[in-house]
């Protein structure tokens, strides 16, 4: 019995030691108080049955609620707004290239006087001009009381800017479907002579036919145009250049001009 009682007091001394204390965790609230003080529990001393049964007494721990936390809304930062392009500064407005009229003036399909005449240009009346042919002879413009483009001949005109500057324009010539194509075109060559033939047209008023070429002459390929109420026409044309000649016929009439139709150069 001694033996049992001398190991029982060891037995409380030992766990005696090694007992645990325990400790409230702190907890601060958001509201920003000061933080709850940390509890200590009383230590309770372990009583020992005579049965030297050791029984720990349970230590109640505080608990500490936390109040919930506000759901916080992230607000999307402001949008730059893109700022506008400037403009450069001194940059000069181009200059509307404008023709007046000296005295009444013919406005012409083409550039040359065997075209037919498309408008009327009053003395002093204006038009918008949008270039010129290879020499600046002739001016393509749209006088300011008509939508249609015509050719007037520069010296007929005050031309606001200088013609050197104008760009060399060679529109399409405006045709008529009404107007029937030649027919029957062929050329022969007799040395330098180009002799071009056709059919003749339909009967219509103020009939004829309008030949356009670009022939060799002793410079190089010049363009040419004539018009002739004739079914024949015959053309000088060499044989020395680099590149070949070539030609149209269209034929003509009140109405206006048929689609060409092209001359199987010789």
């Amino acid at each position: 019995m001694k033996k049992i009682a001398r190991l029982s007091l060891i037995a409380f001394f030992a766990l005696s030691c090694n007992f645990p204390s325990r400790l409230i965790a702190s907890s601060q609230t958001r509201s920003g108080t000061s933080p709850v003080a940390s509890a200590q529990p009383p230590q309770t001393t372990p009583a020992i049955t005579p049965s030297a049964t050791i029984t720990e007494t349970t230590v109640p721990t505080a608990s500490a609620t936390i109040p919930a936390t506000d759901t916080l809304t992230l607000t999307p930062s402001e949008t730059p707004t893109a700022t506008g392009t400037p403009t450069p500064a001194g940059t000069p407005t181009p200059q509307v290239a404008m023709a007046t009229s000296i005295n009444k003036t013919a406005c012409l399909y083409g550039p040359n006087p065997v075209y037919l005449y498309m408008w009327g240009l009053e003395p002093g009346g204006t038009a918008q001009i949008y270039g010129r042919d290879y020499g600046g002879n002739w001016l393509w413009v749209q006088p300011t009381d008509t939508k249609l483009y015509c050719w007037v001949w520069t010296p007929a005109v005050t031309v606001s800017v200088p013609v050197k500057g104008l760009a060399y324009v060679n529109p399409p010539l405006p045709t008529n479907p009404h107007v029937g194509a030649a027919t029957g075109v062929s050329a022969s060559r007799s040395g330098a002579s180009v002799t071009v033939r056709w059919n003749a047209a339909p009967p219509a008023l103020q009939l004829a036919y309008l030949i356009e070429a670009s022939v060799c002459g002793k410079g190089g390929l010049m363009d040419v145009v004539y018009s002739t109420t004739a079914l024949s026409y015959t053309l000088t044309d060499y044989q020395s250049c680099s590149q070949r000649s070539y030609g149209d016929v269209r034929v003509l009439d009140k109405l206006g001009y048929s689609v060409a139709v092209k001359v199987p150069w010789p």
